[in-house]
């Protein structure tokens, strides 16, 4: 038994041996299995690192194994230094791999990895080292990642983020060495391809790669290529460009964990554009030839750098005013030296120098030295906008980081703005101090000096200018100043005493007649504070002014003064205030302005008073006003209840009652007055726009001006704009009995911009509407001439969207029962329609059109007045036109459209045309017919008023009235068949067809001739019948040529006048048929006889009428005979017998009238002896009587007449002219 138990028990042991052996075996496995395989394994695995390791990381939306695959929604880590997101994250692998020495990823992706590093505050610049690279496994892998961004740590951290997208890459490795087979990857600089590779075996570790980088400027495709070769301790680099902009090559040698990295350069890169690569950079076409060699053993770099600009320009044509520069440099990690630098510019100018720098760690520039000629510089070759010269010029200067510098010059033989220019010059800068200056330069007869130091209390400048020749610098300026100045302490407590004068200040649209200032300013809270400016006539020129005086006046000290300050204009308005307070500087470096706005007056258009003293507050921080009211007269009474500014928030409340809406000087008329205006307001502009303002109609009526004002019949007005976290609204209502109703509204977006303060946001969605109705336009007619009427109904609808940057308007207007009269030309237009769409920044005009019936027959029995107007006339138009350009086009038609409408005045028109317009020019190409017309006028023509008489004020307005529309037309107008005049006796048809052209500068012209059809002409009592009558246009409308003839038929004679030359110049001549003398033309015309079948009382008859057929300015058969005479006077007249006789004669040309005392009718003959001695011969022609009288000019006024003859004389004449 007991041989059997040993057994049992040696049987047992082996079992629990067993047991214990498997279970420590099986248990690691099974735990190793449960965390590799098992979703719930990897949350362990992680929750182990966060807890042992210190590094926070949390996974969410975790799945899979991490033997793979693994993925997870996001996973986060961070340490103290490093900060780790990963979006969308997946893994899968294959662990077995590892078995084999490899490390095989079949793919790892991510959509986003955010990373932040904590930036060193006390990281210094080293040398790197070498690393040495030892991979255990060999990886292949397959990497897919949309998107890598590294970010700043925190607010304080002033890097710049760094993105990267659409990241691709494989990997290979075998054998030691470990390849990337394909890289691909969006960086902000361009796309980059690449393929590398690395020995891991050996030391320094082999390198091959190859780089591919391919980016874009303003739509120009630029590649980079390099290939790298060699070791981590020395790398040769082979670098290529090729696009636009940019073309080129560079061979470089680093050592890229040395201490000096470059060891070798050479570089020659072409055609270098910096406009590709800078926006706003200037355009040039750079050639860079590089040759630089480094020292490991000194750590330095040495050689030449020559720079070439083949397009050489001016800065404001776009160009670089750079031709060639050359420089040695020799430079280590701590210092730079420039030798030999040679720079030249566009225009032939030349700097020569040398210069040097020191830095410190990381780059920080420490101390900087150069000195330097330049010779020959023409500003005007630089920028068109500097002056012209030529400047020779030499300085040096120096200076260190911590704030100090120096800098001396000394102009050689130089001339700018044709003046001669020179002077010297040493300054130094010791931070916000100037411990010594001494300049002194001279520009012509113009001076300005600055001596001495400025920065401390015991510190004086003294400066001194004089430009006794503004003129002289150009750029618009004229006249003469001084200036004389003492400055002592610094910026926070600057001191001192200004005197300055000037006189006929002036630059582009400005002068100023003359301008003095006279100040003193003390130190301490208790200096003493005056100044006194007063400047004189400021306006656009000498001859206007838009302010006449203004004085300002400071006195007391700093801690309380008084200021006071007027301001007057040629319009006698005039403005006073007086500000009462002082500057406290209980706050050190922020003081501020406390006090209170005293008084404020204002006289003439705009007046205005200060009620009562508000409080007022002023520093660079805030602005603050206490409670101010104000009575503008018939403006209203104004109250700002509170207004206060500081850089972050601006608050406005107050509100205003009363306001009158007139023009200065409007009448008042009777009825409901002129239009009342209240208004309330309070907004707070701070990060976002808030507050409401609201204007509403008090009373009153608005007044339009025209040739007759009218009134609106206003009912009610009111304008609301709120604005609720930068979301404004604004709505509109008007209603009036002739105005009619107008509603609209607006909603946008405010935004804030530090250069204008708020505005609307340029983005923002738009929306707005407005709509108008206007039941009757007839009281517009009171805007035009008294003898037009107006009618019909107006409607539009407008709408607004887009952006306020980018607007989008469209709307339609409408109109019916359209009419308009001109009841003095008998023009009537009625039964219009209008259709009008606005879209964007078009206008189009549907429909135009007017149908009005004939309402008047013509006296003119002869015109086919029922057969014409059958049916009502028409016109119509229609066209669109671009708001932006002006450029349109428009159609227009008549048919039978009755223009005229009166029964002396009466036509029918029909055509078609068609009109082009910019905002700059209008052409019209047109074609007319007249249907029918009558046309009368009165025998005794109005009066107008003659050709020398000038309405004062016209000129003004023909003066200013070129420059605008420039107008072009060809219109071609038939007269047709039944277009009949009567005139001044004139009864006849005309026909014909006219060409009339208008171009711009030019006086309207025709081209064609309109005849006369049949017809008559009745003059001195008698009919004449038109034989001819041709009217003929070859130019200017105002001058046609004349060929008429008009007869008395039925006579043995038939005589008659014809007319020819031209209208400004026409000749009139007797005709007759037979041919008799003209002294019996006229009989046959005035009397129907011949002249020897009457007595003397039928000369009385004939004689007028021969004046005022042949005679005249224009020359005539007298005109004629005087000058085939050699005589000065030859003439006709009539006189009372016994009486002194009047004689109307022509005398060179003109009509001239004389003296003497022959009875009846008279004929004279007279020659000028000499310019003082004047003979004549006078006969009677109904009697003997005859003289001949001598008449001498003793003075201008005073003359002798002796008479011989039949009466017999002498006379002293004294004349005195009226005019």
């Amino acid at each position: 038994m007991t041989q059997d138990r040993a057994p049992k028990r040696s049987r047992g042991r082996l079992r629990f041996i067993a047991a214990a052996l498997a279970t420590i075996v099986l248990v690691p496995l099974l735990l190793a299995g449960w965390l590799l395989a098992t979703e719930s394994g990897a949350r362990a695995v992680l929750e182990l690192a966060r807890r042992t390791s210190g590094i926070t990381i949390e996974a969410e939306g975790l799945a899979g194994r991490l033997i793979g695959p693994l993925a997870a929604e996001r996973i986060s880590v961070a340490t103290p230094d490093l900060r780790v997101e990963l979006d969308a994250f997946s893994l899968a692998w294959r662990p077995m791999s590892l078995i084999d020495g490899r490390l095989d990823i079949d793919l790892l992706s991510a959509a986003s990895i955010v990373v932040a590093t904590r930036p060193d505050p006390d990281a210094t610049a080293s040398s790197p080292t070498r690393p040495e690279i030892a991979l255990p496994v060999a990886v292949r892998a397959a990497i897919a990642i949309e998107r890598v961004a590294i970010v700043p740590w925190d607010a304080q951290d002033a890097r710049e983020p760094l993105a990267f997208s659409d990241i691709d890459a494989r990997l290979s490795g075998a054998l030691g060495v470990q390849r990337i087979d394909a890289l691909s990857v969006t960086t902000p600089w361009g796309q980059i391809a690449a393929l590398a590779s690395i020995d891991t075996t050996r030391s320094p570790h082999p390198v091959g790669a190859e780089v591919r980088v391919v980016t874009q400027r303003d739509g120009h495709d630029i590649e980079l290529a390099a290939q790298i070769s060699g070791d981590l301790e020395r790398l040769s680099l082979r670098l290529q460009a090729n696009g636009a902009g940019l073309e080129g090559q560079a061979d470089a040698v680093v050592a890229p964990f040395a201490a000096m990295p470059l060891l070798e350069l050479r570089a020659a890169v072409g055609e270098i554009d910096p406009s590709m690569f800078v926006a706003g950079a200037p355009s040039a076409r750079l050639h860079v030839d590089a040759d630089l060699a480094g020292d490991a053993a000194t750590q330095r770099l040495a050689g030449e750098i020559r720079v070439t600009n083949a397009v050489p320009g001016r800065i404001d044509e776009g160009r670089l005013p750079l031709e060639s520069l050359l420089a040695n440099i020799d430079a280590s990690l701590g210092d730079a030296d420039i030798a030999r630098m040679e720079l030249v510019l566009a225009d032939g100018a030349r700097l020569v120098g040398d210069g040097f720098a020191t830095y410190a760690a990381e780059d920080v520039l420490q101390t900087f030295g150069m000195s330097a000629r330049i010779e020959g510089l023409d500003p005007a070759a630089l920028h068109g906008a500097a002056p012209a010269g030529r400047i020779a010029l030499e300085f040096d200067a120096d200076g260190a980081s911590d704030g100090r510098a120096g800098i001396r010059w000394r102009f050689g033989e130089s001339r700018l703005l044709g003046q001669a220019l020179g002077g010297t010059g040493t300054l130094s800068i010791d931070g916000a101090r100037v411990p010594e200056a001494d300049v002194a330069l001279t520009l012509g007869p113009s001076r300005v000096t600055a001596r001495g130091a400025w920065g401390r209390t015991d510190d004086i400048m003294e400066v001194d200018a004089e430009f006794a020749e503004l003129d002289a610098l150009d750029h618009g300026l004229g006249g003469r100043a001084t200036l004389a100045a003492s400055v002592t302490g610094g910026l926070d407590a600057l001191a001192g005493e200004l005197r300055a004068n000037a006189e006929r200040l002036s630059a582009p649209g400005v002068f100023v007649r003359s301008l003095s200032a006279d100040g003193r300013l003390g130190a301490g809270e208790n200096g003493l504070v005056e100044l006194d400016i007063a400047l004189d006539a400021l306006g656009p020129d000498a001859k206007k002014a838009w302010i006449e005086r203004v004085d300002l006046g400071i006195d007391g000290t700093r801690g309380e003064h008084r200021v006071t300050a007027s301001v007057a204009t040629p319009e006698d308005d005039r403005v006073v205030l007086t500000l009462r307070g002082g500057i406290d500087t209980a706050q050190p470096g922020a003081p501020r302005w406390l006090g209170e706005l005293s008084m404020l007056e204002a006289d003439g258009r705009f007046p205005l008073r200060l009620l009562a003293p508000a409080e007022l507050q002023a520093s660079a921080q805030q602005v603050l006003m206490g409670r101010a009211g104000f009575d503008a007269g018939e403006k209203g009474r104004i109250v700002l209840d509170e207004t206060a500014w500081t850089p972050d928030r601006t608050t406005l409340r107050g509100s205003l009652s009363g306001l009158q809406v007139v023009e200065q000087g409007e009448r008042r008329r009777r009825g409901p007055g002129p239009l009342t205006l209240g208004a309330e307001w309070e907004f707070e502009l701070a990060e976002r726009a808030n507050g409401q303002m609201r204007i509403v109609r008090e009373g009153g009526d608005l007044s339009v001006p025209g040739e007759l004002s009218a009134r609106l019949g206003l009912e009610q007005l009111e304008v609301v704009v709120v604005a609720n976290d930068d979301r404004l609204a604004a709505s509109i209502d008007a209603r009036g009995s002739e105005l009619g109703s107008i509603s609209g509204s607006l909603t946008t977006l405010a935004e804030r911009d530090e250069d204008a303060g708020w505005r609307l946001a340029p983005n923002a969605a738009l929306l707005g509407s407005i709509e108008f109705d206007m039941p009757s336009i007839a009281w517009m007619s009171r805007l035009m001439q008294d003898e037009s009427v107006l009618e019909g109904r107006l409607q539009a609808a407008f709408s607004v969207t887009g952006t306020p940057a980018e607007p989008i308007a469209t709307g339609r207007i409408s109109g019916s029962d359209l009419g308009m009269s001109l009841i003095e030309h008998g023009v009537q237009l009625s039964g219009g329609t209008l259709r009008a769409e606005f879209e964007r920044d078009r206008l189009r005009l549907r429909q135009l059109e007017f149908v009005t019936p004939n309402r008047v027959r013509p006296r003119d029995a002869r015109v086919p007045v029922d057969a014409l107007t059958a049916e009502p006339g028409r016109l119509s138009a229609d066209g669109e036109i671009d708001l932006a350009s002006g450029e349109g086009e428009f159609r227009f038609e008549a048919d039978r459209m009755p223009v005229l409408q009166r029964p002396d005045r009466w036509l029918l028109l029909s055509g078609q045309g068609r009109a082009r317009s910019t905002w700059t020019s209008l052409d019209v190409q047109a074609d007319f017919r007249a249907d029918a017309g009558y046309v009368e006028f009165a025998e005794t023509p109005p009066p107008t008023l003659s050709d020398d008489v000038v309405i004062v004020g016209s000129e003004e307005d023909e003066a200013g009235g070129g420059g605008g529309l420039a107008v072009s037309a060809d219109v071609t107008v038939s007269l047709g068949n039944a277009l009949y005049l009567s005139a001044l006796g004139l009864e006849t048809r005309l026909a014909g067809e006219l060409a009339l052209r208008l171009r711009d500068g030019s006086p309207l012209a025709a081209t064609g001739t309109i005849s006369t059809v049949g017809g008559s002409y009745k003059g001195y009592g008698q009919s004449l019948t038109i034989e001819r009558g041709l009217i003929n246009f070859q130019g200017p409308l105002d001058n046609p040529g004349l060929n008429v003839v008009a007869l008395r038929k039925g006579l043995p004679v038939e005589a008659g006048i014809a007319v020819s030359g031209s209208a400004r110049r026409p000749l009139i001549r007797l005709v007759s048929t037979p041919e008799v003398p003209d002294p019996e033309k006229l009989s046959w015309i005035v009397l129907g006889r011949s002249p020897s079948a009457g007595g003397g009382a039928d000369m009385s008859l004939l004689l007028p009428a021969a004046q005022a057929l042949l005679g005249g300015p224009g020359g005539g058969m007298t005109d004629q005979l005087s000058r085939s005479l050699g005589v000065d006077e030859f003439g006709i007249g009539q006189a009372d017998s016994g009486a002194p006789v009047r004689s109307s004669s022509v005398v060179d040309g003109g009509r001239a009238v004389g003296e003497g005392n022959v009875g009846g009718q008279v004929f004279t003959i007279g020659k000028r002896l000499s310019p003082d001695l004047f003979v004549s011969f006078e006969q009677s022609l109904g009697g003997a009587e005859s003289l001949v009288k001598l008449t001498y000019q003793l003075t201008r006024r005073i003359s002798l007449v002796a008479r011989g003859g039949t009466d017999n004389a002498a006379d002293i004449f004294y004349t005195i002219t009226f005019r």
